[in-house]
């Protein structure tokens, strides 16, 4: 398995741009995905930079809704035409809103609607390959991290229409 961190917040190569976000390159012998899409295209410039051919992704899981995980998605699905998306019914409901410094959105605008086909929304569990098994809204037994103390999520009105 290759894994080839594409967007975070570390500079381990001055060649590479950071930004807070993130985003994950996983090829496997079956499959290449993404794993989150950072904030902007920085990952696509890095991925360049990387020889990381992103026309031939997959599969991209994003992990929640916030813009730093979801906000270079817009990017991707203008070079990529065939991957598909996977992500919580959750995001497309959900308004994001952070109180560090002040509060502000951390929401992204993606017109869901318009990627319809291309998008996988997972309420609990879906099979979408042979060896690829996806949960949603997991309950968890252990402390949210402090951080998220600051994070805040509000019902968004508009839906997607499948």
């Amino acid at each position: 398995m290759k894994l080839v961190v594409l967007a975070d917040n570390r500079e381990l190569s001055r060649d590479l741009q950071t930004e807070h976000g993130l985003c994950i390159y996983l090829e496997t012998d079956q499959h290449k995905i993404l794993l989150d899409t950072g904030a902007s295209d920085i990952f696509i410039q890095n991925a360049n930079k990387l020889n990381v051919n992103l026309q031939e992704v997959d599969y991209v899981f994003i992990s929640h809704g916030h813009s730093d995980h979801i906000g270079g998605l817009s990017y991707f699905l203008e070079i990529n035409r065939k991957a598909k998306v996977i992500m919580s019914t959750a995001i497309q409901h959900q308004l994001y809103f952070s109180k560090r410094d002040k509060l502000h959105s951390i929401s992204t605008n993606i017109d869901f609607n318009a990627y319809r086909n291309r998008i996988i929304f997972v309420e609990k569990g879906i099979s979408i390959a042979d060896d690829i098994h996806v949960y949603s809204n997991q309950s968890t037994k252990h402390a949210t991290p402090l951080g998220n103390k600051n994070l805040f999520s509000e019902r968004r009105e508009r839906r997607i229409h499948l």
